[in-house]
């Protein structure tokens, strides 16, 4: 038994040694997750079978999932890998539509949206597509299209006209509060005038368009952060292709979100992402908690742990995060900006181990969109100092470096990778804790597993055990043991780790 149907390629997954699993947006059963067989080792049956193409497909119909027996391509559109930029965009559009399209579901309007979107990206011509105002103008038509589209030329609450000079965005409402209906929503974000005309003028031009319209500095950063919880509450919470289209279209900027998140001379990548407060010189840090820093698309984030900020030198900056309705969501407020930041996240329970992510908080006017916060799963820890023993237990000048988290006055440990590691081979990292004692890491070898190396190796993993809760000072040494002059400052937890889960020497 089989099946014809006009479909769009929004996902490829490669399974087992030659076959690849497929999403497919269709306008009359929704997604579709497809086997195609053999697919890597030979591409004469499916040539031209990629992402974002627009094909009429036959499946084979049977227990699981259906196979893809053939395809005929309707449209390719190859302008879509003509710049990092289209791709970027290209695959924000497909994630949305992987989180709100159904499986067997009919969902023809989405379909059409998405046909409209990748022709508007994979058209032969030089123009740029419209950066972020495409990006805006692709999520207020899918909201439409689901039925959930915001409110924008009428006050959301009362629906009278809007007063330019006293608006404000809420979640809550659905849309823009004016004058006194801004009360109704305590946390409801201030607005520039412009914005809900500009997005309103976005929402109806057609998505080949958005280039047309100019956005100020200020719209285009208002409009994606009031979008980021629109979205998130009404389509869902995965960001991964918006966090990379937002590093693709940073302005003057080619480093990515690493050389965003950085301390003064060693740069943490991953944890942290900002946001600004109503106050400019209140910056925010925001984003979701997991057990993993790369979360997988089906993972829960964590909730209950409680949250607190500190500076370098380990004073309390901020004392409890701030909630809200979304599962694992936490938002620590008032920072200043450019600078040093140690958020602790203290377990919610015996699963996990409390955990400590440092990073630098955004300048006033950098705006980076939420990201993704890790607690350390307890029984990888413990798998991870299991394989150190084993490796380094016989040495009995290491044996003293060790603590066991799981009892208190044992202090707290630190794991951590480079980024460039092949820039300081063999030299060593020196930890200086709270109580003046020095601690020299222990590092990965090549394939990334515990060895006796004496320094940095190709790998840049590395850990430290036994030091004392607070703020602690690392060292880049040489081989000798005298400072290279480069230094930071991360904060120990008692009982938990501190996550350097990849940062940069500079």
């Amino acid at each position: 038994m089989s099946e014809r149907l006009d479909a769009i390629v929004l996902r490829q997954v490669d399974v087992g040694e030659a076959d690849r699993i497929v999403s497919l947006l269709t306008a009359s059963r929704g997604r579709i997750d497809v086997r195609v067989p053999g697919v890597r080792k030979s591409r004469k049956r499916f040539g031209g079978l990629d992402l974002y193409v627009r094909a009429e497909v036959e499946l084979a119909l049977g227990r699981g999932k259906s196979r893809l027996s053939s395809m005929r391509i309707l449209d390719d559109h190859v302008g879509i890998r003509s710049d990092v930029e289209r791709l970027a965009l290209a695959g924000y559009a497909a994630e949305l539509m992987l989180q709100c399209v159904a499986e067997d579901q009919e969902a023809e309007q989405p379909f059409r949206l998405a046909c409209s979107a990748f022709q508007s990206l994979g058209g032969a011509s030089a123009d740029a597509p419209g950066g972020q105002g495409w990006a805006r103008a692709f999520e207020l038509k899918l909201l439409h299209v689901l039925g959930n589209r915001p409110i924008l030329r009428r006050c959301a609450s009362c629906d009278g006209p809007l007063d330019p000079d006293r608006l404000a965005w809420s979640l809550q409402a659905g849309g823009v509060l004016s004058g006194d209906c801004r009360e109704d929503d305590p946390v409801a974000s201030r607005i520039a005038p412009s914005l809900a005309g500009q997005l309103d003028r976005a929402l109806r031009l057609p998505l080949a368009r958005q280039g047309e319209l100019e956005w100020s500095r200020r719209d285009e950063v208002e409009a994606r952060h009031v979008m980021a919880h629109f979205v998130a509450e009404h389509v869902g919470p995965r960001d991964r292709a918006r966090r990379f289209l937002e590093q693709v279209l940073q302005p003057n900027s080619t480093l990515g979100l690493a050389a965003l998140l950085g301390v003064v001379l060693l740069v943490t990548a991953g944890p942290l992402a900002c946001l600004p407060g109503d106050d400019a010189a209140g910056v925010r840090v925001q984003g979701y908690l997991y057990d993993t820093l790369e979360p997988q698309d089906d993972e829960e984030p964590i909730s209950g742990a409680e949250v607190t900020a500190w500076a370098d030198d380990g004073r309390l900056l901020v004392e409890g995060a701030e909630h809200s309705r979304y599962v694992g969501f936490y938002r620590v407020s008032d920072l200043a900006p450019e600078t040093a930041v140690h958020l602790e996240f203290e377990s919610p329970s015996d699963q996990w181990l409390s955990t400590v992510l440092s990073g630098r908080t955004a300048s006033n006017d950098l705006w980076v969109e939420p990201g993704v916060f890790h607690l350390i799963p307890r029984d990888s820890y413990d798998s991870d100092v299991q394989a150190w023993v084993e490796v380094l237990a016989p040495d009995a000048s290491l044996k003293s470096t060790w603590g066991d988290v799981q009892h208190p006055g044992e202090g707290g440990a630190v794991f951590g990778q480079l980024l460039n590691p092949e820039d300081h081979l063999g030299l060593r990292l020196s930890f200086v804790d709270s109580d003046d004692v020095a601690r020299a890491a222990v590092y990965t070898d090549a394939e990334g597993l515990p060895s006796r190396a004496l320094g940095i190796t190709e790998h840049g993993g590395f850990a430290v055990f036994g030091l004392a809760p607070g703020p602690a000072h690392v060292f880049l040494t040489e081989l000798d043991g005298t400072s290279s002059g480069r230094s930071f400052v991360t904060r120990i937890s008692e009982g938990g780790v501190t996550s350097l889960s990849g940062f940069e020497v500079l």
